[in-house]
């Protein structure tokens, strides 16, 4: 039940539909294995609830299975979608990370797995089959590895709750209940919460880029939002790109590391636009091809070269915001 849930909120996510299919197929897979081995213990494989079971998978993927299509479709047809695809990559770290972020569970897991499937079977199996679909997950050959990761962790957590349980757990009337190791060892736990905490402290205390900006940036980008066309494309280095569409409903040339298609191809051109052994008609050719129709000259456009954008006549200064200034470009490059 809580895989084809879990398969009905890719409607929502396609990628729940691909994780949900895979723990239940695990899930159908073991239990017949099962069946293989002791056919009259797992009442649920008899033909009758093999239909309705699988009736209710169909019926969960029908939508989401549409907008997986979809999806794939477009990331197929679509320029912008395919590289956008072609950009997003977030792949599995080395196992050892996952070793880290889930290591202190296993044991429990153990326990709980165990317990779960001495006592219903084909319940126990689909946590523990979650679980064990993991590692078949993180290394499929897709550039969102990392992303199928989700939802393992009500999996785990199920699991190790399920340790805890009588008779699981047997508590001594000679020490309490805190001495049990299974206990203790849920208190290495507590130093990620520490972490955590700390960690958000000290962004307060110091605050800074990129969780921060500046009360020039901030008046800058309000004033955009106040007075440029909706979709009006601004021109930035990427420090200041990357805020400024949540601000003022603007395009930049390069703001983000998967959407901003061709970024890599794109910030040494930006980096060039600000330098000033840069020639006018090169600024010119980029203004042009992309549209610009303005241009953000703060610290970090700065940092990359000592253009002077006042001098250059196709651009109208039009606000000045401390240590931000925006100008606007003319009908008429040169």
């Amino acid at each position: 039940k809580l895989g084809a849930l879990w398969l009905a909120s890719g409607f929502f996510n396609p990628l729940c539909l691909l994780i949900g299919g895979l723990v239940i197929a695990v899930h159908l897979g073991g239990l017949l294995v099962k069946s293989r081995i002791r056919p009259a213990v797992v009442q649920a494989l008899q033909p009758a609830a093999w239909r309705r079971l699988a009736l209710c998978v169909l019926a969960a993927a029908a939508l989401p299975g549409l907008l997986l299509a979809y999806n794939l479709a477009i990331a197929l047809i679509d320029p912008y979608a395919s590289q956008w695809n072609a950009q997003n990559r977030i792949l599995s770290p080395h196992p050892a990370h996952y070793l880290f972020a889930y290591g202190l569970l296993i044991p429990y897991c153990w326990v709980g797995g165990r317990r779960l499937l001495r006592e219903d079977f084909s319940t126990g199996w689909f946590l523990v089959g979650w679980l064990l679909a993991v590692p078949l997950l993180v290394t499929l050959p897709i550039d969102l590895q990392r992303r199928l990761t989700e939802g393992a962790w009500v999996a785990a957590c199920a699991l190790g709750i399920a340790a805890f349980e009588p008779p699981a757990l047997r508590r001594s009337a000679e020490k309490p209940a805190w001495l049990d190791w299974r206990l203790a060892l849920l208190l290495l736990a507590f130093p990620t919460t520490l972490f955590l905490l700390a960690g958000g402290v000290m962004s307060v205390l110091k605050p800074g880029p990129p969780r921060f900006i500046t009360a020039d940036q901030e008046g800058a980008f309000t004033y955009l939002q106040q007075t440029a066309p909706p979709g009006a494309v601004v021109l930035g280095a990427y420090a200041t790109a990357n805020p400024l569409p949540a601000w003022a409903p603007v395009r930049v040339l390069a703001g983000h590391g998967p959407e901003s298609l061709h970024k890599t191809e794109l910030l040494p051109r930006i980096q060039a636009f600000f330098e000033a052994s840069t020639p006018a008609e090169q600024r010119a050719g980029l203004i042009d091809e992309f549209g610009i129709a303005y241009v953000v000259w703060g610290p970090a456009e700065r940092a990359l070269g000592g253009w002077q954008p006042a001098q250059a006549g196709y651009l109208e200064p039009i606000a000045d915001f401390g240590d931000i200034a925006l100008f606007r470009v003319m009908p008429t490059s040169p």
